[in-house]
């Protein structure tokens, strides 16, 4: 909305739905992916407004899970974890982000640059203060994602390509903010929301990158010492001492030695 009295209130009734009566009374998870919009904010003080919420939320259900873990039986926490785990907002976030009506081509770098930017918004307290972050688990969720189709628009290659360059762009933050990669188990599988999409056929394996080169993935280069760069550099040939004698000038005499021979 144009109106930062609307957006500011909108967000306010977004995180008292969220933050009330965990799990059976408050809105459910998928309301969470809306904080990406946010991302965009071009008001400062409602973006940190927003940010703090969202922060109050995650927070919030991590607790939640902590205290069911413990005090519940294992098959029903797993079940409970999958809707209240604040980890699962990436998905409905990309779903959201999918779906934006500013976002219309999955090749426009302008347009990605801004997405970028929503999924950074979410991420940031998913990976950064988050003491249980698992880069498997959002590999896996990530993957998963890209192997399935949109549940709207299944056959639209438009819509789909942008859901795709969604998750190219999550994986692509994943890979240059996460400090740790290790594989190690997380509370829940990577569920995929069937509501929001839809699965290919068991042989698809979507292997392409949407993603223009300008946002690809680049690693950093490791800048090398002095002492290595030196080692680096090629060894000089060694001087070789050769005999400053004509070759042509040593066959002619040979020849004349010989010739001399043949009539003595």
């Amino acid at each position: 909305d144009e109106v930062p009295q609307v957006r500011e209130a909108f967000a306010a009734k977004l995180h008292k739905g969220l933050s009330k009566g965990i799990p059976n009374k408050c809105l459910p998870l998928d309301f969470m992916g809306i904080y990406a919009l946010a991302g965009r904010e071009p008001d400062k003080r409602i973006r940190a407004l927003v940010r703090q919420y969202m922060h109050a939320d995650v927070a919030r259900r991590r607790d939640y899970v902590r205290n069911i873990s413990v005090g519940t039986a294992v098959e029903r926490a797993v079940c409970q974890v999958s809707q209240i785990l604040p980890d699962y907002m990436l998905a409905f976030a990309v779903t959201v982000l999918t779906h934006d009506p500013l976002f219309e081509r999955y090749d426009n770098i302008a347009q990605l640059k801004l997405v970028k930017q929503c999924l950074w918004f979410i991420l940031e307290p998913l990976i950064t203060r988050n003491d249980f972050y698992c880069y498997g688990f959002y590999k896996t969720l990530i993957e998963r994602m890209k192997n399935h189709k949109d549940a709207r628009f299944e056959d639209d290659d438009n819509v789909n390509y942008k859901m795709w360059a969604v998750c190219d762009l999550a994986m692509t933050l994943i890979w240059a903010r996460s400090n740790n990669f290790e594989m190690r188990e997380f509370p829940s599988d990577a569920r995929i929301p069937t509501m929001f999409f839809s699965p290919q056929n068991e042989y698809f394996v979507n292997t392409r990158v949407f993603l223009p080169p300008e946002l690809q993935f680049q690693p950093k280069k490791v800048a090398l010492s002095t002492e290595q760069t030196r080692s680096r550099k090629r060894a000089r040939p060694q001087h070789v001492e050769t005999n400053n004698t004509n070759d042509v000038e040593v066959r002619v005499n040979e020849y004349y030695s010989r010739f001399e021979m043949s009539y003595s």
